[in-house]
């Protein structure tokens, strides 16, 4: 099971505090797919 920093990289976290909505947006969809695959692979507890 991982926890939610090793399952998404730091430089996605740190994006999506960024001030362009245009990079949050885009960080938004890779946090998204992140946590697709995860369901799809059953690890969706995350700590």
């Amino acid at each position: 099971m991982l926890d939610a920093f090793t399952a998404i990289p730091a430089a996605v976290l740190r994006n999506l505090a960024d001030m362009l909505y245009e990079k949050r947006k885009i960080v938004a969809l890779e946090v998204e797919g992140i946590v697709k695959q995860l369901t799809v692979a059953g690890d969706h507890m995350i700590k």
